[in-house]
């Protein structure tokens, strides 16, 4: 999954059921960090359940009207009104590369690492 101009699109379609994205917010905890990167799979029932809960932070998000604190708020409604369901049953949730940070160069860039 993949930002365009569009809005939030598909960067590939796979069969296996399996969702991978690159998280940058962690509703949770209520914090934007620009600096950090997590790639994560879901298997079927993740993609199903968990998925729409990340990938509506990330709207949220990209928005910019909101405060982390705030965005946890509103992530935690649609919990309580029923919007979101958990998981029916353990599922896979996995990561594709490690947590992934960005630091600013002596030269003005940024590397990952």
């Amino acid at each position: 999954m993949c930002w365009t101009r569009q809005g939030l699109r598909a960067q590939s379609q796979r069969d296996d059921e399996f969702s991978c994205f690159v998280e940058r917010t962690e509703q949770e905890r209520a914090d934007f960090r620009n600096a950090v990167y997590a790639a994560i799979c879901f298997d079927a029932e993740g993609s199903e359940k968990i998925l729409p809960v990340w990938m509506d932070t990330a709207k949220i998000r990209a928005a910019r009207r909101l405060s982390p604190l705030e965005v946890k708020q509103e992530i935690a409604r649609p919990y309580e009104d029923g919007t979101y369901r958990p998981p029916s049953r353990a599922g896979i949730s996995y990561m594709i590369a490690p947590l992934m940070r960005t630091y600013p160069t002596q030269i003005g860039g940024t590397t990952t690492s």
